[in-house]
């Protein structure tokens, strides 16, 4: 059985975010690696979500954790994120540009600017991701960048695919 949820949230002036939860079976991938491998690596180095919306961090963490099977943690404020980057072994950063306390550029450059942290693959998910931010993004080192709304299974495979890049490494070394 399907069902479907869908969040809406007014954000700034004029921005209407909509984001469709859908529960079903969990996806097939097509990769090598199993899924069992992205959990044991999760479970010990969460993703790490930080969105200026408690909603959308929910959901995101609920995702990750419901149809990829991974650990995921979440927080509002960048100030946090940065300081569980630098005190938890997380394996993923997923961010929003646009927050109060911090832009998600800042963010971005700082954890690159770490030697603890600038190892660690960063998503940017983002409504507001024009041109100007994306090139200063890849200046800065991110890994990939979203615009919002995303697709769940273009979001999934998108965290699977810098996982799996990263899990490679650490089994490299």
């Amino acid at each position: 059985m399907i069902t479907c949820r869908v969040m809406r949230r007014w954000m700034g002036t004029g921005s209407l975010y909509r984001f469709v939860a859908v529960n079903a079976a969990r996806p097939r991938y097509s990769q090598p690696l199993q899924e069992d491998d992205l959990a044991e690596f999760t479970a010990g180095q969460p993703i790490l979500v930080t969105d200026d919306s408690p909603e959308m961090v929910t959901m995101y963490r609920l995702g990750i954790q419901r149809f990829g099977t991974m650990h995921a943690i979440g927080t509002t404020s960048a100030f946090e994120a940065l300081r569980w980057c630098e005190e938890l072994p997380v394996s993923l950063i997923v961010s929003d540009l646009m927050k109060p306390d911090m832009h998600g550029l800042e963010l971005l450059e700082r954890v690159r600017a770490n030697p603890k942290t600038q190892h660690l693959p960063f998503l940017v998910v983002s409504a507001c991701l024009n041109d100007d931010y994306r090139v200063e993004a890849r200046r800065l080192g991110v890994d990939q960048c979203m615009e919002k709304p995303v697709a769940r299974d273009e979001f999934m495979e998108t965290v699977r695919h810098l996982l799996m890049a990263s899990y490679r490494k650490v089994i490299a070394s």
